[in-house]
């Protein structure tokens, strides 16, 4: 009996006016047991003021965390976050995710992961 969770994003999406970006993301439980306590964080470097996310997820200070408690195996959850882009940003935006569950009541990190855009 195993969790496998795994999790990416996908390529963010920019408004054609290039002031917002989304980020979505898909974790699966590609394990044959439940993965209890799912949490995934969010870090955006440089920080950017979140103007909408997907059920679940919270902004606290500079994470941002979605909370999908149990995920059953072959589960596939997707969610996303919007950020504004200042006008007077330059260089690359970055976010990092991180997830987390218990197995059998043992907290399991994933590595970190995460796609980069450059900002002009």
């Amino acid at each position: 009996m195993t969790v496998d969770v795994t999790h990416n994003y996908d390529a963010p999406e920019i408004s054609e006016a290039g002031d917002v970006v989304t980020w979505t993301w898909t974790l699966v439980n590609e394990g044959d047991e439940p993965a209890g306590g799912v949490i995934r964080t969010h870090r955006l470097n440089p920080p950017l003021k979140v103007t909408d996310t997907s059920e679940r997820t919270a902004v606290r200070g500079d994470v941002v965390r979605s909370e999908y408690g149990t995920v059953e195996p072959g589960q596939k959850v997707r969610g996303y976050l919007q950020d504004a882009i200042p006008a007077d940003l330059s260089g690359t935006v970055q976010i990092a995710g991180r997830v987390t569950w218990a197995a059998q009541g043992r907290p399991v990190p994933l590595r970190p992961d995460g796609p980069a855009f450059p900002v002009e």
